[in-house]
């Protein structure tokens, strides 16, 4: 079955209640109403193809280098958005709103060396570590052996092999 998604061609498989119902892994699914069975969303393999392409563009090191210019700029572009009001503009012209944006920039520069200062006169190290992401956790997973990549491939989450790291 066809369907359109954000103007996307796209695959719609359906699973009835009944096999989703005698699967053993069932809870390990996704959550549905228990009288529905599930219901994959797959894209055309053109599409398909072309995201692996990406994908594996994305682990080669000229890519990397590349995305680190962007990469580091976007915490400080998410943290004027979310704390300062840089999506909003104050003023009217360019001039002005050019001139609010700097404001911002400065006032979140200042902001980082006060932590930054706090947290070396407390002995600790000048940026935080880091949280894990998403990724992050599920490839410590799969490495102690809480998760197998059987598992992953039967729930359907399907992730690029580099996002794993090596075989375990």
């Amino acid at each position: 079955m066809f369907s359109l998604k954000r103007r996307e061609e796209v695959i719609r498989v359906s699973f009835s209640a009944i096999t989703c119902h005698a699967c053993p892994v069932k809870e390990l699914c996704t959550k549905r109403q228990n009288s529905k069975g599930r219901i994959l969303t797959l894209s055309p393999q053109p599409i398909s193809e072309a995201r692996l392409r990406r994908r594996t563009e994305q682990d080669t090191p000229a890519f990397q280098q590349r995305y680190t210019l962007r990469a580091g700029i976007e915490g400080s572009i998410s943290e004027g958005i979310r704390s300062h009001g840089l999506r909003r503009a104050r003023y009217r012209g360019q001039p002005k709103t050019q001139l609010q944006a700097k404001a911002i920039a400065a006032a979140i520069n200042l902001i980082r060396i006060r932590q930054m200062l706090q947290r070396t006169s407390l002995g600790l190290s000048p940026r935080p570590k880091r949280p894990l992401s998403p990724f992050a956790r599920l490839r410590s997973l799969l490495a102690a052996g809480s998760l197998s990549c059987a598992c992953l491939i039967t729930h359907n989450y399907f992730l690029h092999p580099s996002w794993l790291g090596p075989p375990v």
